[in-house]
C-alpha cells in the first residue's frame, strides 16, 4: 500500500547524510558512475530534496512485510554537472541509524514506483 506522505521526515534523512550515516547500493550508483560523477553527488541530491518532491512511500519489493518503507522522490535540479529529473528512492535501516539509497536513476526509467 502506497502512502502520499513521507514515511521518513526529511530533516532526519538529511541529518543522517550530513553525519555520514549514508550507504549506497551499486544499483543506486550505476547512473551516477556511468556519467562519471562522484559518489558524493548522491548525498548532495538527497540534501537538496524538498517535501513537495515526494511521489510515494511504499515497502521495497524485497521487503514486502512493510518493516522498511521506502520514500520515493522526483528530484529536479542540477548538482555536479547533473541537470536532470531523477527517481530517488531510499530507506532507513531498522535501527534508524543509516540511510540506504536504493535507487537513483533518470525519471521515466523502467521499474518506477
Amino acid at each position: 500500500m502506497r502512502e502520499q506522505r513521507p514515511y521518513y521526515h526529511l530533516d532526519k534523512v538529511k541529518r543522517l547524510v550530513r553525519e555520514g550515516r549514508f550507504e549506497q547500493t551499486s544499483k543506486s550508483m550505476r547512473y551516477l558512475w556511468n556519467r562519471g560523477l562522484a559518489k558524493e553527488t548522491a548525498g548532495k541530491i538527497i540534501l537538496s530534496l524538498e517535501t513537495s518532491e515526494l511521489i510515494a512511500s511504499h515497502p521495497p519489493h524485497h521487503v514486502a512485510n512493510g518493516i522498511w518503507w521506502a520514500d520515493v522522490y522526483k528530484w529536479v535540479g542540477r548538482h555536479d554537472g547533473i541537470e536532470d529529473i531523477l527517481y530517488v528512492k531510499f530507506i532507513i535501516d531498522e535501527n534508524e541509524q543509516t540511510l540506504v539509497l536504493m535507487s537513483c536513476k533518470p525519471w521515466g526509467s523502467e521499474n518506477e514506483c
